[in-house]
């Protein structure tokens, strides 16, 4: 008799690959916060945090002044804070100013290449809950990205020789 029930428990829950399938398709579809470039969505991320090719020459002397970060490397820099100031993360954005809009900025520039709206906003809350020098780099680029194509440059003018290497 338990033979027969398990047996049809069994049968009636479908084929395995079909909830190994469900179980995997779960999983793709979860964002990574300590690695985006790794998780679902990845593509999205590594497209939102990508300088376009007219602004890197601009970002990566402001990232080099900065926090000494460099382009390429998005670990670089992500940790950096400023002692003087609540400037922290590779942009060394002022947390009491940028740290509830920019991660609206950087839901944004995701949605922008593709991530759906529910999970941009996922994106969203869980940056909304940290301080800046506590996000990846990814997320912090694609914030530093949006706020370049929204004509925000001017937050890093510094009459030195990045201001000569901005995209016109």
């Amino acid at each position: 008799m338990i033979e027969a029930l398990v047996l049809t428990a069994v049968l009636q829950s479908g084929p395995d690959h079909l909830v190994t399938d469900a179980v995997k398709n779960k999983k793709i579809e979860e964002i990574n916060f300590k690695k985006p470039h790794k998780g679902g969505f990845s593509d999205a991320i590594t497209a939102a945090s990508t300088v376009p090719k007219k602004w890197k020459p601009f970002a990566a002397c402001v990232l080099e002044r900065e926090s000494g970060a460099e382009l390429e490397d998005k670990n670089s820099g992500e940790g950096a804070r400023n002692p003087r100031s609540s400037a922290s993360g590779r942009w060394q954005f002022l947390q009491t100013g940028w740290g509830q809009g920019l991660p609206f900025m950087v839901a944004d520039q995701l949605k922008d290449h593709g991530m759906p709206k529910k999970k941009a906003k996922q994106v969203r809350l869980h940056l909304q809950s940290k301080p800046i020098d506590q996000w990846d780099g990814h997320f912090q680029d694609a914030g530093a990205i949006e706020v370049l194509q929204q004509g925000g440059w001017f937050h890093w003018r510094h009459g030195d020789k990045c201001d000569g290497k901005r995209a016109r």
